[in-house]
């Protein structure tokens, strides 16, 4: 494109003036009650936004040079002005941040020194001029919204730091009138809190002492009076607590002492639910009562997303302190009230504990937790709870061994028994629990082979084991579930590799081989259900693939001989189509997935 003209400069200027003007809002528009106008006109906003960049990336400086004057004007009479046109200044120093391209979302540093100095200049009013304490929720929302985007700017300009923190933590935030403000500036106080926490730490206790109210769990007989902060907001600010008191240059006793004081009272306010829960009659209050521990244990748990391998749970000396908080929401589940909903709870904790914590610290607590989390195993129990038996195999891989060997046999009989129950033909969501049920199981199983925990397997009764070889080739051929076929392949693969070759494995195993393992690599791909043409399949067929050239590895001629003289005649094939097959499977494997393909499009054709 060509240098433009004075003339198409003018009419880029007054289009930009134009989106400017268009962007603010009407004066009809309901804040509180949102309707069919009200998303009507936020959608023309996106639009316009739309336009606003291409006007960035066509004339950046003549965008940068007219969004300066109007900011700068508009804010310094803020308090004299409409509060449309002061949403749409803020709204506009917003939009710039994508509009205009910067390294690593850093406005305030690099080649263009106008550039950097325009955005200094208009970040240092907005902070400055006290526009921060408008009335109008808009203009307070699209402020934090701002601060958050622009954090590097107080990277390199710390001294106003305490400023937006006020800001953030008196009325004009996260205590606010307007329930919306609030919950916006307790997310946005946590993204504010991870970027410039190291700016931050040494203001830490003294904003812990003014959040101290904001953490406080709700009581359950709040009556009308609604607490100021959600608790999906209230996790974000626990989120930053912890996050602060982690980054901080203290002795991990200090940091171990900060992070007590702020979970103790979140324990205390627990123990006393508990007690209550176990007393209480009523389904509705025993629901509630439930619900405020289930919140509790997400508080912690996410209170845990402030460690890192630079400042792991160990080095700030608090594994103790969360193993007692975990101890304690197991003995709230094991109440036996409401244990649907306090168990989500104690698992989500496991959930991020297995992230921060090392084997010898967790796994004493893993029997009691599974005992407790799988007292009624009911297929949704079962479902939630493999995942999680996962993760940890995952992570402690042998360490696992002996929990694994306790657990393997009653929880895959509940699996069965779960599976087996009789169910109404019309009862979709019952099915559809099943079938997540039983993708789950061969997930649990693949885990297991692929994690050196084959030896549990191996220790089984020979025929709790055929039971559980027979699930596992009855998904490969009739579950009509791709992901699910391809994972029950994996593992007839892996226990090939393990027991293929003779004495290797358990009795009966090679023989297992020939009359279960390799017709499934052909009866899965031949069903009607196994779409040749779909992604997810295709990669059930080449772990089908990978399993027979597995068997031809581990037994030799032997299978070959086996195809010839036992196998390819039940299917009535031609002899040149069963050279054709034997010398591909001989192949490498890329040909023989290749040639597999064809082969199966072919005999279902």
């Amino acid at each position: 494109m060509g240098e433009i003209t004075a003339v198409e400069r003018g009419l880029l200027e007054n289009m930009l003036y134009v989106v400017i003007t268009k962007t603010k809002y009407d004066e009809n528009y309901n804040f509180t009650q949102a309707g069919e106008d009200e998303a009507m006109f936020d959608d023309y906003r996106k639009k316009l936004k739309v336009v606003f960049d291409n006007l960035a990336a066509l004339v950046p400086e003549l965008v940068l040079q007219v969004s300066k004057e109007y900011v700068l004007t508009t804010l310094n009479r803020w308090q004299s002005s409409p509060y449309e046109d002061v949403e749409a200044a803020v709204s506009l120093l917003y939009n710039l941040g994508e509009a205009l391209p910067a390294s690593h979302g850093n406005h305030f540093s690099g080649p263009s020194q106008v550039k950097t100095s325009t955005m200094q200049e208009m970040m240092q009013l907005l902070v400055t001029s006290g526009v921060s304490g408008h009335s109008h929720p808009a203009v307070s929302l699209q402020f934090f919204e701002c601060v958050a985007r622009y954090e590097k700017f107080f990277t390199s300009e710390p001294h106003y730091i305490p400023g937006i923190l006020a800001a953030f933590l008196d009325t004009r935030g996260m205590r606010n009138p307007n329930p919306r403000v609030r919950s916006r500036t307790s997310y946005l106080f946590s993204r504010v809190v991870r970027c410039l926490k190291s700016n931050i730490v040494g203001y830490t206790e003294d904003i812990l002492s003014q959040l101290t109210d904001l953490l406080v769990l709700a009581p359950i007989d709040n009556g009308q009076i609604p607490p100021l902060l959600t608790n999906d907001d209230q996790l974000y600010v626990f989120e930053a607590a912890a996050m602060l008191i982690i980054a901080g240059n203290t002795e991990p006793g200090h940091k171990e002492g900060l992070m007590r004081n702020l979970l103790s009272p979140v324990f205390a306010k627990v123990t006393c639910l508990a007690e209550r829960l176990a007393r209480e009659q009523d389904p509705v209050n025993q629901a509630s009562i439930a619900k405020s521990i289930c919140h509790a244990t997400a508080v912690t748990a996410r209170t845990s997303k402030a460690f890192s391998n630079q400042n792991s749970i160990q080095a700030c000396g608090c594994v103790q302190l969360y193993l007692d908080a975990l101890q304690l929401f197991i003995n709230c589940l094991n109440v036996g009230v409401e244990r649907e909903v306090v168990g989500a709870g104690v698992r989500q904790l496991m959930h991020r504990l297995v992230v921060c914590l090392d084997g010898e610290s967790l796994l004493p607590l893993l029997p009691p937790a599974s005992q407790a989390l799988l007292h009624t195993p009911s297929p949704a129990v079962l479902t939630e709870y493999l995942p999680l038996i996962n993760q940890i195999i995952t992570k402690f891989q042998k360490e696992m061994s002996p929990f694994v060997h306790t657990i393997f046999m009653p929880l895959v009989s509940a699996i069965f028994t779960a599976l087996s129950e009789p169910i109404e033909e019309n009862d979709e969501e019952e099915q559809r629990t099943r079938r997540l049920l039983q993708r789950s199981y061969y997930l649990f199983l693949t885990t297991i082979v692929s994690h050196h925990l084959l030896p549990v397997l191996a220790a089984l009764d020979n025929t709790i084991l055929q039971q559980v070889l027979m699930s596992v080739v009855q998904g490969a051929v009739e579950f009509p579930d791709p992901v699910a076929q391809k994972n029950c392949f994996v593992i007839l693969r892996r226990l090939t590799e393990a027991w293929g070759v003779k004495d290797m494995g358990p009795p009966g195993f090679v023989e297992f081989l020939y009359t279960q393992v390799v017709p499934a690599c052909f009866l899965a791909p031949l069903k009607t259900t196994f779409d040749l043409n779909d992604a997810q399949t295709i990669l059930a067929l080449h772990e089908s693939v990978t399993c027979l050239q597995t068997v031809y590895r581990k037994r030799g001629d032997e299978l070959i001989t086996y195809l010839r003289s036992q196998y390819f005649p039940k299917m009535d094939l031609s002899p040149e189509l069963v050279n054709e097959y034997c010398q591909a499977l001989t192949s490498d494997a890329k040909v023989f997935r290749n040639y597999s393909k064809i082969f199966f499009q072919r005999a279902k054709s």
